[in-house]
């Protein structure tokens, strides 16, 4: 998708436990607009990455165009995800959304059309008030810094990347629908609890972030600024 010389593509983090709820996500997606999705598959938790899985996600890419994928065969957490999508997509703005969610009307193009007209400022822009989705311009975060990836498990990584550079503008709409209150039992080893308030993050991403002991100045992968300053020179 292209808006004002800017383009935007979608990045989506999956894996096993979440087959219906990215199958629908990818439905609601190409019923409002072909912009190109990136699909970063992780491996569950202390488990060999599973044969059967790799073949659902590849038939799933082939029954909707522009769906790019890249499989972890270790689990890897969300801010390492989040960083690759970012790096690995060529699009100056990307959509991170989680997988659980569902898009009605004409969501995507009503957001992006937002960030352009409203925020005017290529920067971070969430919706409704959480990251279950929200938009990030490529050179913002090159310049403020990745998403801090000593957070190896889930959760917290978003409060930290605020707590390092600040919170940012919400969009708020009806058209966008978080299922996190349904899908709280695929969350890594929480098969077996009967409510959402009982979901629980990583416990290591828990401590890492209330005990404040690491460097917040540090610029995850600062090579990228290097890389697209020199890019037309490398060959």
């Amino acid at each position: 998708m292209i808006v004002n010389n800017q383009t935007y593509g979608i990045g989506i983090m999956t894996y096993s436990k979440r087959k219906t709820y990215i199958e629908n996500l990818l439905c609601d997606i190409r019923l409002q607009s072909n912009i190109p999705v990136y699909l970063a598959v992780n491996c569950d938790f202390k488990q060999p990455f599973d044969e059967n899985y790799r073949n659902f996600i590849l038939e799933l890419c082939r029954k909707h165009p522009a769906v790019f994928v890249s499989f972890y065969l270790k689990f890897r957490g969300s801010a390492k995800l989040w960083n690759d999508m970012i790096v690995n997509t060529s699009y100056d703005n990307l959509i991170i959304m989680n997988d659980d969610v569902r898009l009605h009307n004409n969501f995507i193009n009503d957001f992006v059309q937002y960030e352009v007209d409203v925020i005017k400022e290529n920067q971070v822009l969430k919706v409704n008030n959480g990251w279950a989705c929200f938009c990030v311009n490529k050179n913002f975060i090159k310049s403020v810094g990745f998403f801090n990836e000593n957070y190896l498990g889930i959760g917290f990584e978003d409060a930290e990347f605020v707590h390092r550079v600040r919170d940012f503008p919400t969009y708020i709409t009806s058209d966008f629908v978080d299922l996190a209150n349904e899908s709280f039992t695929t969350f890594p080893n929480m098969e077996n609890i009967k409510e959402q308030k009982d979901k629980r993050y990583s416990g290591y991403n828990d401590t890492l972030f209330h005990q404040h002991n690491i460097d917040r100045s540090v610029n995850y992968r600062p090579y990228e600024a290097i890389y697209d300053e020199n890019f037309n020179n490398i060959f």
